[in-house]
């Protein structure tokens, strides 16, 4: 039985099965290919039947067991090494067994001498090297990275903090100030929850079934991505013409009290001004979502052309035209939405954390209720730079006054 390598991962001898070389093949019929995965026998990917012959092996395509998710397109090459027999290259993007529990370095190609590669590699019907997709590894990367801020964060808050938290206000610093100020108004509590619920779907669809844990999951992730980009539409037609627009964005005092928090951390005395109505970090973590939400949607909108679905046609040729090779262009798309993707998960993992900070329990309740006190506002926010006195009505004109009663003519006197 001869020794069919996967030459995309970094361990040998991952498959066996009985092959038939490719050139000179004789008959009417294309040679069938069995291989099985030995790492994990739980994985298998079925039978390979052969499609069509070139110098560089035969193309073939998986039948996949039941258990799979996906179809992936897989070609055989020549000799393997070391032990001889046929190898097996990825084609596709698609993950070999990704409804089998296959572990991430299965699904793609190991540069020698690389601690991690940021990409996995396959070859197209020509035996060039292709981009496919992202390497798996960055999903552990970035869940450990949310993780090890956190545990940051956890320590940073008891050792350093104390030191650059600004004076707490006089709580008569304005006998203007309602009793509870308006945070978020019920539409944008609205948005914030529904683009969270699709959220959590997306990573959970997207990323559960890599790491082992089968269930049907295309249709979910879909419809959940485009109640995302449902989402992120509202809210840029809400915050541009409802809400206060420039709130949300860093602007120049943010970075001078950025500043003034990193001067007095280093132990200078220096009076820090209190932010708006959003804290720079806020700032930074909406610039974050804004960017890489915009990139996810658009390479999701896109994908959508790849499988079958009531929304867009079906075309795998859609960059057919692209210099790149349509197969590279593919694989571009896959890995810029991957990227997105894993960003998201450490970005998730620091949200919930923050939000269920015990100081930071105040404007979780805010996303809730809507309000937060006037001693909360007053102790973290600046009134000049978040104005929330009621306005004042404006004053009415004053009515204009009657005009005078003309007197009465004079009466003539008759002659006497």
């Amino acid at each position: 039985m001869p020794l069919i390598r996967d030459h995309t991962a970094s361990a040998p001898g991952k498959f066996r099965g009985v092959a038939r070389p490719c050139a000179g093949a004789a008959g009417p019929e294309p040679p069938v290919f069995r291989a099985k995965n030995q790492l994990n026998p739980d994985c298998d990917p079925g039978i390979l039947q052969a499609r069509s012959c070139s110098a560089s092996g035969w193309a073939v395509r998986v039948a996949p067991p039941p258990a799979a998710i996906a179809r992936p397109v897989h070609r055989i090459g020549e000799a393997g090494r070391g032990e001889g027999g046929l190898r097996i290259t990825h084609r596709h993007m698609d993950p070999l067994c990704i409804g089998g529990g296959a572990p991430p370095s299965m699904n793609g190609s190991h540069h020698e001498g690389a601690i991690m590669d940021l990409f996995q590699y396959g070859t197209d019907p020509w035996g060039q090297e292709i981009i496919i997709r992202l390497a798996w590894g960055l999903l552990t990367l970035s869940f450990w990275a949310g993780i090890g801020f956190v545990v940051f964060h956890a320590v940073y808050a008891v050792v350093w903090k104390p030191r650059v938290e600004p004076e707490e206000a006089s709580a008569a610093a304005d006998a203007a100030i309602p009793e509870k100020i308006v945070r978020h108004t019920g539409a944008a509590r609205m948005f914030h929850w529904v683009m969270a619920a699709a959220m959590i779907a997306l990573l959970i669809t997207g990323f559960f079934p890599i790491v082992g844990l089968e269930f049907s999951w295309l249709t979910i992730h879909w419809v959940s991505g485009l109640i995302l980009i449902l989402c992120i539409v509202y809210h840029i037609v809400h915050a541009s013409f409802f809400l206060d627009f420039w709130s949300i964005w860093i602007l120049p005092r943010d970075l001078k009290e950025a500043v003034q928090r990193t001067q007095r951390q280093l132990g200078a005395t220096v009076a820090i001004d209190k932010h708006g109505k959003y804290p720079l970090d806020h700032k930074l973590y909406h610039l974050a979502v804004t960017i890489f939400g915009l990139v996810v949607s658009v390479t999701g909108l896109v994908m959508m052309f790849k499988i079958d679905n009531p929304i867009v046609p079906m075309n795998e040729m859609l960059f057919s035209g692209a210099a790149m090779g349509n197969d590279q262009a593919w694989g571009i798309v896959y890995a810029t939405h991957g990227f997105s993707a894993v960003l998201f998960v450490m970005l998730t993992i620091t949200h919930i954390y923050f939000a269920i900070r015990p100081e930071k329990l105040w404007i979780t309740k805010s996303m809730v209720f809507g309000t937060v006190s006037r001693e909360d506002y007053l102790a973290h926010h600046s009134p000049q730079r978040w104005d929330v006195t009621p306005p004042k009505p404006k004053a009415k004109p004053p009515a204009p006054a009657p005009a005078a009663a003309a007197p009465p003519p004079a009466q003539s006197q008759p002659a006497s």
